[in-house]
């Protein structure tokens, strides 16, 4: 017999709160791991369809031009 127990969810203010901040990571000029904070935001769009949006938002807020 196994015991399923309710899963805890987040309020969707605090996922967007927790995205928000960790995107605008990504538009600090001066942040040279910005890369790494791409990388996190992507698996963020993998963790839950609640989450995909708000990530994608920040992903594809600003791209880069290398020459």
């Amino acid at each position: 017999m196994t015991l399923r127990f309710p899963v805890p969810r987040l309020p969707r203010e605090l996922c967007d709160l927790v995205l928000d901040g960790l995107g605008a990571e990504t538009m600090d000029v001066w942040n040279r791991a910005w890369w790494k904070v791409r990388e996190s935001l992507r698996h963020c769009t993998l963790v839950c369809k609640q989450w995909r949006p708000r990530a994608q938002f920040w992903l594809f807020q600003t791209f880069k031009i290398d020459r």
